[in-house]
């Protein structure tokens, strides 16, 4: 899809369905194989093609995955899903196991105006499944973070992780399932719900959720 960013030449993003692994460590099953290096060779193979018919160098493009870029807003827009109350892109066949990536082009796109996308949290209705399963209370409810309070965020940083996270980070080694797994989306029919498929080993699954000392 190819959305618009005002000042910038239109970068078209993608979003690419998310499988669990082989890994035998307990990370969360989302984060069981770097999906954005996975992605990354897709994209790039897009660029040659486009190279080739446009003529500009491989080097004039820009492929991002997993980058400062706001990529969640540019899904949005492109009509590859919709923000849901956990913050995530929700997408109509995949849930939230999706993740995102784009080009940036040399050139502007001269394509008709697409019409507005959903607006964010039409997804969810009045589920809060979410906001429930987060130990720490990051989730407001208005498909914001409270960066602090998130034990993924903590995962993915450097610094001294506050107490309260700390309590209940539980066993998982790295990133954290909850608002994931309790999203209804991910749980479909259609879905393994973010395990390995038969004939693949197994990604370990979280155990209990403990509460931290967050209430509110």
């Amino acid at each position: 899809r190819w959305p618009s960013l005002p000042g910038s030449p239109s970068p078209p993003s993608t979003s690419w369905p998310q499988e669990s692994s082989r890994h035998l460590r307990p990370h969360a099953p989302f984060a069981c194989e770097n999906h954005s290096r996975e992605l990354a060779p897709t994209l790039s193979r897009i660029v040659s093609l486009i190279g080739q018919r446009t003529g500009h160098p491989k080097s004039a493009f820009r492929v991002f995955s997993n980058s400062p870029l706001p990529e969640r807003a540019m899904a949005h827009r492109a009509g590859l899903g919709v923000p849901g109350r956990n913050g995530l892109i929700i997408h109509p066949v995949y849930g939230s196991y999706i993740a995102l990536g784009g080009i940036l082009l040399p050139f502007p796109l001269d394509l008709p105006p697409s019409p507005p996308p959903p607006p964010p949290l039409s997804p969810c209705g009045p589920c809060t499944a979410c906001l429930t399963a987060c130990p720490t209370r990051a989730l407001p409810g208005d498909g914001t973070l409270r960066k602090e309070r998130c034990i993924q965020y903590w995962a993915s940083t450097h610094g001294i992780v506050p107490d309260p996270v700390k309590a209940a980070w539980s066993s998982t080694l790295y990133a954290c399932p909850h608002c994931h797994a309790a999203c209804p989306y991910n749980n479909a029919p259609h879905r393994d719900g973010g395990r390995c498929p038969p004939g693949r080993q197994t990604c370990l699954t979280p155990g209990p959720v403990t509460q931290s000392a967050y209430t509110t």
